[in-house]
């Protein structure tokens, strides 16, 4: 069906404007108590997000996903996780009360994190310090639970009707190429 090339040019289209809102949007920062905060830690996904157009005897499919490691997470960060007390309305959820601690104490020493007490003084960077802040980051998760950040639901749902038109008369203008033969 190479006579569909108009449907063709305007689903990558739509495709490519969906992957680059979709990486706005995790790109994005908002502010949360008085702070700016991104959405998420580091660009790993926003980088692997990609789109593909399939063709199957004239039926078109255009496809979403992220390449790598990251399509391994991928669905956690769009569709968010339940916590034991708070829910998202995720189909995952956190069943136990703590996140794996030791995953905890490893991103406490990558991540760019202050350790504080309770009167919120900056507080030493030692084992047992690191091992009482996530022990108590790790229980917290568990209960909050991952908030949804629906960055491809956002980005289709805007593009959709941004480049509607220009699908349908794509599909308009191979049809007519296909009636005049």
């Amino acid at each position: 069906m190479s006579q569909l090339i108009n449907t063709t040019k305007a689903l990558n289209k739509f495709g490519k404007d969906v992957v680059q809102d979709a990486q706005r949007e995790l790109g994005t920062t908002r502010t949360i108590r008085g702070r700016k905060v991104r959405r998420v830690m580091s660009d790993t996904l926003r980088k692997s997000l990609f789109y593909q157009v399939f063709n199957r005897k004239g039926n078109f499919r255009v496809g979403f996903s992220a390449k790598g490691d990251a399509n391994k997470y991928a669905s956690f960060i769009h569709y968010g996780v339940n916590g034991t007390k708070i829910k998202y309305g995720s189909p995952f959820s956190f069943k136990k009360k703590y996140v794996n601690i030791g995953a905890m104490q490893s991103f406490i020493r990558k991540k760019p994190v202050r350790l504080r007490d309770k009167d919120g003084q900056f507080i030493k960077m030692n084992d047992k310090n690191i091992k009482a802040a996530a022990f108590l980051m790790a229980r917290r998760v568990a209960q909050k639970g991952i908030p949804p950040v629906p960055y491809y639901q956002i980005a289709i749902e805007k593009n959709i009707k941004k480049n509607e038109s220009a699908i349908i008369d794509a599909i308009a203008k191979d049809a007519f190429k296909i009636l005049e033969q």
